[in-house]
């Protein structure tokens, strides 16, 4: 089924004025194939507007997996095996193998649930069947076809969430402008800054980006791109046959047997 980004979180686009104090302000991502955001936020000016606290919440829509990246992954487990590594790479069969029996229950139970689309089946019933030639024919290629069963599965689930919830104080800079200044906190000593921009009666514009101030070898780790939201973005269209409401956007299905990502 196709979703569409905006109407699945039932954020609609738009800004409007509460009798005159609170602001509401409705924003999604402007980069919808790095960023699949939607934030809404109540904004309270103070009594001579100077200043403005906001409460934003933002939700986050994804799909789980990625094709052209579990391409890579399975060439690399190719190379690995070729390469000798063979209980490398055969980990996440023998992972799922050891715990088959519950795992086929698992699956089959899915089969039988009314409220799953045939779509859906089909891709479970793949998998049941990749993971019965990975069981009884150990091989590197039934291996791989387990594996590349399972991303086919992420592939086609789309995740909702998760739902952040956060704060911030603005400082009026002109007529429309608003900036928002924040830290530093932590070990690394991230500053956020952010900026709320009046575009015009109906639309909003938001940027945010997080600065490091103590570079470090974990601290390089911390993401300074900024990220800009505004109002009448573009639909996103994407396709799924499952949806999860999940804690964090994307894990690679190696994740969940290997410790490490294949190098």
């Amino acid at each position: 089924m196709s979703v569409k980004w905006l109407a699945l979180i039932a954020l609609v686009v738009g800004a409007s004025t509460v009798g005159a104090e609170t602001l509401h302000i409705r924003v999604n991502s402007l980069n919808p194939d790095k960023e699949r955001t939607s934030i809404r936020g109540e904004c309270v000016p103070d009594a001579n507007g100077g200043q403005m606290t906001c409460d934003f919440l933002g939700v986050d829509v994804g799909v789980k997996g990625d094709p052209a990246k579990t391409a890579k992954e399975l060439s690399e487990l190719r190379r690995m095996f070729g390469e000798g590594k063979r209980a490398e790479v055969m980990a996440g069969r023998n992972s799922l193998c050891q715990g088959r029996p519950e795992l086929e229950r698992q699956l089959d139970e899915a089969l039988k649930n009314q409220t799953i689309s045939e779509p859906a089946k089909l891709l479970v019933r793949k998998l049941r069947d990749r993971l019965t030639q990975a069981c009884v024919s150990p091989s590197l290629e039934s291996a791989l076809g387990l594996y590349g069963a399972w991303a086919e599965i992420d592939s086609k689930t789309c995740l909702i969430g998760p739902v952040s919830h956060w704060q911030e104080s603005f400082t009026r800079q002109s007529e429309r402008k608003w900036v928002a200044n924040k830290g530093p906190t932590g070990v690394c000593g991230v500053v956020t800054v952010s900026t709320l921009e009046r575009m015009d009666d109906t639309t909003w514009r938001y940027e945010t980006r997080r600065i490091v101030t103590n570079k470090g070898e974990l601290c390089n780790l911390v993401d300074e791109t900024p990220a800009a939201f505004q109002t009448w973005t573009p639909q996103l269209t994407i396709s799924c046959d499952i949806i999860e409401f999940v804690d964090s956007l994307y894990r690679p299905f190696w994740s969940t047997w290997f410790p490490t990502p294949p190098k």
